[in-house]
């Protein structure tokens, strides 16, 4: 059941709000008189109160009480992939409450998600500009930043959530990432570490060490974290697809090809599938005279190899 004056979701047999200390009362669904919160039956039509009641919308008065009610309001939207209308009830909630940093932190995770990646910068910005100790707020902040990438700004945005929380393994980790990006793989495997040492369930932290040792060169160990990763998630594509890589420059290319084909098979229409297909044909003939990036290239685009996707390549 939901309190009509701040929103707050509470208990069928309260008879106060806990959030706001109103008293609670019911409205017949079918004839509108006002009942007790406990009421089962409508006293003047009869009609039964125990079925499901329909949700409070928020009303318009400027009361804090409200902003929150939209604001959860659009992180339903958000949960449902409903962007467009999570942004609305977070405009609104805004509107009511401008202190409210937590509603910016979200509505800039869906600009974000939405490709807005300006627009979410903004909101990181004023998040940060009402809490700046909101480390999450600078980590997301950072996520942009790298996906712009203006990795610099993203490492510093990183170091800024690790400062305010020291246990923050995905800020370690994205920061080892944006190292990565930046050729200094020794830098990417420290984050990396710190990133495993305190989730050791992390798969991708496994995947992009292994991914920096194979660029590298130490391909027995890119392995080792490619295993690992694929033990934690039997799903990722990814990391088959980058194991048949470290394989193949081992001179294991009967093996490589296992690891191709199952990235295939796990994700045939995605990135690692196109990559993995193309590879798995220049491999299975030994056609070894082009750099293994032009194969890849050359044998899924043609000669229109896009601009940047060698980021993609082991």
């Amino acid at each position: 059941m939901t309190c009509k004056k701040c929103g707050f979701q509470i208990a069928e047999s309260v008879k106060f709000c806990q959030e706001c200390g109103s008293s609670i009362t019911n409205e017949c669904d079918d004839c509108g008189t006002e009942l007790s919160a406990s009421a089962k039956f409508c006293s003047a039509c009869g009609t039964s109160q125990t079925s499901s009641r329909k949700p409070m919308l928020p009303t318009d008065d400027n009361n804090p009480q409200d902003a929150k009610a939209y604001f959860n309001r659009g992180v339903a939207y958000g949960d449902l992939g409903q962007h467009e209308r999570a942004i609305q009830d977070f405009n609104e909630a805004i509107r009511l409450d401008q202190q409210y940093a937590m509603v910016y932190l979200l509505r800039g995770f869906v600009y974000d998600k939405l490709g807005q990646h300006e627009w979410a910068i903004q909101d990181y910005d004023e998040a940060i500009r009402l809490d700046p100790q909101y480390a999450i707020a600078y980590f997301n902040r950072g996520v942009v930043y790298h996906k712009l990438g203006q990795h610099e700004r993203a490492i510093q945005d990183f170091d800024e959530a690790i400062r305010l929380d020291q246990q923050y393994a995905m800020a370690y980790h994205n920061r080892g990432f944006a190292y990565s990006d930046l050729g200094q793989h020794e830098r990417a495997i420290q984050d990396f570490d710190e990133a495993i040492r305190l989730d050791q369930q992390y798969a991708m932290a496994y995947h992009n060490r292994g991914f920096a040792y194979s660029d590298l060169g130490q391909h027995e160990r890119a392995i080792q974290d490619f295993d690992e990763a694929i033990r934690l998630d039997q799903q990722y594509a990814m990391a088959y697809h980058n194991r048949g890589f470290a394989y193949s420059d081992l001179g294991q290319h009967e093996r490589a090809i296992q690891e191709f084909n199952e990235a295939v098979r796990l994700y045939p229409d995605g990135l690692a599938g196109q990559h993995a297909r193309a590879y798995y044909n220049r491999e299975y003939t030994h056609a070894c005279t082009l750099s293994r990036y032009e194969m890849i290239m050359q044998d899924y685009y043609g000669e229109d190899i896009p601009h940047g996707y060698e980021r993609f390549v082991a």
